[in-house]
């Protein structure tokens, strides 16, 4: 009974057992120092959730590079076909001029297929000038791809190194904290015992 009413008293500060409250002066300062002391928090709790924050706009900046590329190369697909349109309208052009003059074309409709060959060839020189920059889009679109992927395994890094640190923190925290409550347990224990002596 009494161990009970001194668990009540350690646990709540009261104790329900009016029988025991001249028991109480008894406990050695040690006691009441350990159960003072408030649970530890982990001190490096800040810089935790500070590289979480990182690695977790790494993961979305990725994300966006991603869709960067993704939208890249969709463009880069739609010049090939752009490019591709126009040298087969260029060809079909160029072989109409060959079966016009095979035919004997009046001099006005042979330089009327050379002006829209002429045309023909300066969009193709566009096309092929927009198909190259837009390679050039990509291998951009790519570049920042690595460099985002390199950032978020740094921050990767940084925050497994941390979640590390904080696991051993905490097992070694369980541990002190067993070892406390063990010695608190052993002084009640000493205590009630002398007690008993004493009766």
């Amino acid at each position: 009974m009494a161990s009970k009413s001194y668990r009540n008293f350690l646990v709540n500060g009261n104790i329900t057992n009016q029988k025991t409250l001249h028991k109480v002066p008894c406990f050695c300062s040690g006691i009441f120092s350990d159960l003072a002391m408030a649970k530890s928090t982990y001190r490096l709790e800040t810089v935790l959730k500070t590289r979480k924050k990182i690695r977790d706009d790494a993961v979305a900046a990725v994300a966006k590079a991603r869709e960067r590329l993704a939208h890249e190369i969709e463009l880069l697909e739609q010049r090939k076909n752009e490019l591709e349109l126009v040298s087969i309208r260029k060809r079909d052009a160029g072989e109409e001029l060959q079966n016009s003059l095979r035919a004997g074309a009046n001099a006005a409709s042979i330089v009327s297929h050379k002006h829209y060959i002429e045309s023909l060839n300066e969009e193709l020189l566009a096309a092929t000038d927009r198909l190259d920059r837009q390679k050039s889009n990509v291998q951009n679109a790519e570049v920042e791809l690595d460099r985002k992927l390199a950032v978020l395994a740094a921050a990767s890094k940084d925050l497994s190194a941390i979640e590390k640190h904080k696991e051993n923190w905490t097992f070694s925290e369980k541990k002190r904290e067993t070892k406390r409550d063990q010695k608190l347990m052993d002084e009640i224990s000493s205590i009630l015992h002398r007690q008993r002596d004493d009766i």
